[in-house]
């Protein structure tokens, strides 16, 4: 998958539109045989970066064809996995709000390539099941105020447990924050999660979802797959 990871990863396949200036952001990607290159170089503006410019270079086991998808979070994300005939991965996690435009720009910028003659997507969303609505909220509550943390925080924090989270007590406008970013998002008891995920592949039509299930207790992550696993089962 093509996607941030590190100070190199970070700049794996990223692309903008072609309307932007050309001195913000150009980038390629070369998708040959076993290996995979990706280049990218950014100037900015007076003052600030002026140039950044990362290589990172993977080569797969030999004889291996390994699949690539590329990883987004806007519609001209989805437009370039589209135009390279790549399989489409969509960040609902990050951003909720964008999920059905971009799947529905890759499918319409998609063209056929060696890798793949139809389009393919999947959606990544953060989805915590728990036995109630209420433990699996609780169990969110950790996530949502390490975002916050790091957003007012001057040195990156580690994300509280939900046990912490729950000591603690944060202004209105914090407290919004962290509804803005667990409402769109699939937490809840079996039957509240297994409605949400059916309307959102009936309205985004995915053809895979990715759970992201970021909870610090670990028997309450594996008791999440666990739930989520029947419900794809039933």
């Amino acid at each position: 998958m093509v996607r941030g990871g590190g100070a190199n990863g970070a700049w794996r396949g990223r692309r903008r539109p072609a309307t932007e200036p050309r001195n913000k952001m150009n980038a390629t990607v070369q998708i040959s045989g076993n290996a995979h290159i990706a280049h990218a170089g950014i100037s900015g503006a007076p003052g600030r970066v002026t140039r950044v410019t990362r290589v990172t270079r993977a080569v797969p086991q030999a004889d291996t064809r390994t699949p690539v998808y590329l990883l987004g979070t806007s519609t001209s994300s989805a437009r370039f996995a589209g135009s390279l005939g790549l399989p489409y991965a969509y960040a609902h996690q990050i951003n909720p709000a964008g999920t059905v435009a971009a799947l529905e720009a890759y499918r319409n910028a998609f063209e056929p390539s060696a890798w793949l003659d139809h389009p393919y997507t999947i959606v990544a969303p953060t989805v915590i099941v728990a036995d109630s609505d209420e433990r699996a909220q609780w169990l969110a509550r950790g996530f949502a105020a390490g975002r916050l943390l790091v957003r007012t925080e001057d040195r990156f924090p580690l994300f509280p447990t939900a046990e912490e989270a729950g000591r603690r007590s944060f202004a209105p406008e914090g407290e919004r924050f962290i509804r803005e970013r667990l409402d769109p998002q699939f937490i809840g008891g079996p039957g509240t999660v297994r409605d949400r995920l059916t309307e959102l592949v009936k309205h985004s039509g995915a053809d895979e979802l990715m759970a992201l299930t970021m909870v610090s207790d670990h028997e309450a992550r594996v008791r999440s797959y666990e739930l989520l696993a029947e419900l794809v089962r039933s």
